[in-house]
């Protein structure tokens, strides 16, 4: 006896009639016919009786069918999850993204990516700008600007505010205070000269003397150990100096000095996968509105 035997059975024993069960599974009454016929035979017993009104369950019939139902179900949890092994996310994930979102809120949070999706592995990458996603360097991106390249699928997700901070213990600096065109005293923390392009890197120089400016870095992790060193400003956004002890916002400075979009950039190809569906919703609950 065969499963699509047993199936037959299961059938004609519910809808009461071959027409029915045929059309239920289908397949042909012939078929159907024939199925019952080799279960019957296997079993050696007769299963059904046959009259105008339909099919009625022998008593050999009335004994099988709750193992045949129980069979039934079994077949159908292991569809299941046999579909599930074949969609469920897994494998390595690399997530290129600044390192300040990658160690506040991503990697704080990979829990929670981790209990829907187990078999994920993820790898974060905390050099999106020199991460190639069409050489596929990494999977997905989290970026302060749209790349802008065909190839690739970018999604606004989100938006980030910029605001101007210092160290709370630097007086000075909060006293400082703004003219019509310039500030007394401010030193401040600035971007290296290949970011020079970057919208934050240009908001903090024009609205600073570049004669006060006491430092430069490429990541604004950096840039925050030389403004508590140097006792300076830098621009940070808002939720990194939620996290950071020991900082206030220079109230003298416009608020907000930015605000820009987070893109979530994806690589075409694995767009589609498992994989990507989990991650993108993973990074759009968590990078919302940051502020």
């Amino acid at each position: 006896m065969s499963w699509p035997d047993i199936q037959a059975f299961l059938a004609v024993a519910q809808e009461g009639q071959l027409s029915r069960a045929a059309e239920r599974l289908g397949t042909s009454v012939p078929t159907l016919h024939r199925r019952l016929a080799a279960l019957e035979a296997a079993v050696g017993a007769t299963l059904f009786v046959r009259g105008n009104a339909g099919h009625r369950l022998t008593e050999a019939g009335e004994r099988l069918i709750g193992s045949a139902t129980a069979i039934e179900t079994a077949v159908s949890a292991f569809h299941r999850n046999a579909a599930s092994i074949r969609t469920a996310p897994e494998g390595r994930l690399r997530i290129a993204a600044p390192e300040m979102i990658v160690r506040h809120l991503l990697a704080p949070r990979v829990d929670s990516l981790r209990r829907t999706s187990p078999r994920l592995v993820p790898e974060f990458i905390s050099a999106p700008g020199r991460t190639r996603l069409v050489e596929r360097d990494a999977d997905l991106a989290v970026r302060l600007a749209d790349p802008g390249e065909p190839s690739l699928i970018a999604r606004r997700i989100g938006k980030v505010r910029f605001e101007l901070y210092a160290p709370d213990s630097v007086r000075a600096v909060h006293r400082a205070v703004r003219t019509a065109d310039h500030w007394l005293p401010l030193p401040w923390i600035g971007w290296t000269s290949e970011f020079a392009s970057l919208p934050i890197a240009r908001c903090v120089a024009n609205l600073l003397p570049i004669e006060s400016q006491v430092g430069a870095a490429n990541a604004l992790l950096q840039q925050l150990v030389l403004a508590r060193t140097l006792g300076a400003a830098l621009v940070l956004p808002s939720f990194l100096a939620q996290y950071e002890p020991g900082l206030r916002r220079v109230e003298a400075a416009p608020s907000p000095l930015l605000e820009e979009p987070i893109w979530l950039v994806v690589n075409q190809e694995f767009r589609g996968t498992p994989a990507a569906k989990a991650a993108i919703a993973w990074i759009k609950a968590n990078l919302i509105d940051l502020r």
